[in-house]
């Protein structure tokens, strides 16, 4: 072996049996594999995993000059191999270097396409240790040829590690702590090691995600079909994830493509939070939200909402040997402010969704077949949060009578809805259908259960509102006409903080009521006094 190694490698790079495995399926990537097959044997009284892939394979001659060369760079390109349709991941030369740590014999045995012999290499991985570092020497690596019974044109790489190191098998057998999969350290040990494979490597996204495979077709991505014990793996997306959001950007000489998506509820596991930055197809690192909460100084209360990708398709850009993060350079730091500016914008975006949700359940609370109604909004995507994840207060929420429709006009067009308004509907009917087939929102705006009441001191009102001209007075926040109260939303009272929006309004109009009705000021406190009361 030669003593190419890069300075500070050491058993610490690569912490995670996983990411070592990915190691392994980007080399096999790189070589023009299609498929690559996975096998954990781990009940045998040698256990054991191979790592089998259909790449170009190589030559006695190959494995001198790249298998054990280590610390041999082979840095990326934004060329694409006309043979694959892929530009290449790159290499440290450290790929079978990741799995040393891990077992005690490392088996090769690769045939070369348009040749017909297969070459194996042994290696006894412990002899390349001195306490917990890594000690490279020149040393000879015995390695015997044999005839393949595989066509010429075919190519194959089998990696075996036996005699795995017990602590990585204990990891990969444990079983379900029976709590909550919040993260992926409380997965059963065979499905952490699966989810992190399927988040880093370069493989597809799975077959009903419509969007994100057509959106994530472009010159250069070629991924690999990947197998684990038999079962094909996919890209890991989160359960019930939406598009939020989907576009192409160029920041210096770097360009993506980027998808946020959203649950509409705390994204689990948690190491699925934020967006995952991929270069070649490949992940580097876990999801990032780019410091946004540390950088922005205040609390996101959606920001563990979101998830997403980020690719970068274009331009050179420099991985850290560990492949957890990049280089710091001017358009990286352009790409990264961008993107904790987004995440701001789309918290902010999610929590006025909530808010909204919260209002339209509280009008429809009382509405005959509002569960029905409710289901229909939700199926159709014009309610996005479910009602269990947000708080309803115990009285009904001030949504203007005007502000409804609106709201549900703005999601049904996002929709691709029709809308068909009708101001003088039948009592009988809902105040909003929806109707899937035809995609047609239909809002009745004159329905009753739309009107905005507010009781107060025993009297009942309908609400609207107007902005006119005001004073410092209470009187000039409302006008009372008859059973109408109308609101000036141009005062500033309807800007005080700790109170919200309903508790403002019954409070204004109460105080207009006690001074057109009450005589003398014993009886304005006597009223403000029950008004108090009946408020809080």
């Amino acid at each position: 072996m030669a003593r190419e190694v890069i300075g500070h490698l050491s058993f610490g790079i690569y912490k995670n049996f996983a990411r070592a495995i990915r190691e392994l399926v980007s080399n096999a990537y790189d070589a023009g594999a299609t498929e690559v097959k996975i096998g954990l044997d781990l009940r045998s009284k040698t256990p054991k995993v191979i790592v089998r892939d259909d790449g170009k394979g190589m030559s006695i001659n190959d494995m001198r000059k790249k298998l054990f060369r280590i610390g041999t760079v082979t840095p990326p390109t934004d060329e694409i191999d006309e043979e694959t349709g892929r530009k290449k991941i790159g290499q440290f030369g450290i790929g079978f270097l990741s799995t040393f740590p891990y077992c005690d014999l490392l088996t090769v045995a690769t045939k070369k396409r348009g040749e017909d012999t297969i070459v194996e290499v042994n290696v006894e991985t412990g002899r390349f240790f001195k306490g917990d570092t890594f000690d490279i020497t020149e040393q000879k690596v015995a390695y015997k040829k044999y005839r393949s019974d595989l066509p010429t044109e075919k190519g194959e790489t089998i990696v075996t590690l036996e005699k795995i190191k017990p602590h990585i098998v204990n990891e990969l057998k444990r079983e379900h702590a029976g709590r909550p999969d919040t993260s992926i350290d409380r997965f059963e040990g065979f499905n952490k090691f699966k989810w992190s494979i399927c988040q880093f490597a370069p493989i597809q996204y799975p077959p009903n995600q419509k969007d994100l495979l057509d959106f994530f077709t472009y010159e250069g991505r070629n991924p690999l079909r990947l197998w684990l014990d038999g079962k094909e793996l996919f890209r890991n997306i989160p359960l019930g994830a939406e598009i939020l959001e989907k576009g192409e950007e160029k920041f210096g000489d770097i360009r993506v493509k980027y998808v946020t998506m959203s649950p509409m509820r705390p994204v689990q596991p948690q190491e699925a939070r934020g967006l995952q930055v991929r270069v070649r197809d490949v992940g580097i690192g876990l999801p990032t939200d780019f410091d946004v909460v540390k950088l922005k100084g205040r609390v996101l209360g959606k920001l563990n909402h979101i998830c997403g990708e980020i690719h970068i398709i274009e331009g050179l850009v420099p991985i850290m040997i560990d492949r957890d993060s990049l280089s710091y350079t001017e358009s990286v730091a352009k790409m990264q402010d961008f993107f904790r500016d987004r995440l701001t914008k789309l918290n902010g975006k999610l929590e006025n969704w909530a808010s909204e949700d919260k209002q339209i359940y509280s009008v429809l609370e009382n509405v005959s077949d509002s569960k029905k109604i409710v289901s229909r909004l939700q199926s159709a995507g014009l309610i996005r949060y479910k009602k269990e994840r947000l708080r309803l207060p115990k009285k009904k929420i001030a949504l203007l009578s005007e502000r409804l429709p609106q709201v549900m006009q703005e999601r049904a067009q996002e929709r691709g809805f029709e809308i068909k308004v009708e101001e003088k509907p039948s009592i009988r009917l809902p105040p909003i259908e929806v109707l899937s087939r035809e995609r047609v929102l239909i809002i009745r705006t004159g329905h009753p259960s739309l009107k905005e009441r507010i009781t107060i001191l025993g009297k009942s009102f309908d609400v609207s509102s107007d902005e006119w001209g005001y004073t410092d007075s209470v009187r000039s926040a409302c006008k009372i006409e008859g059973h109408k109260a109308v609101f000036n939303t141009a005062h500033p009272i309807f800007d005080l903080k700790g109170l919200d929006e309903e508790t403002t309004r019954r409070l204004v109009l109460g105080i207009n009521l006690m001074m057109d009705e009450q005589q003398g000021k014993k009886a304005i406190l006597t009223a403000f006094y029950q008004l108090l009361k009946e408020l809080f």
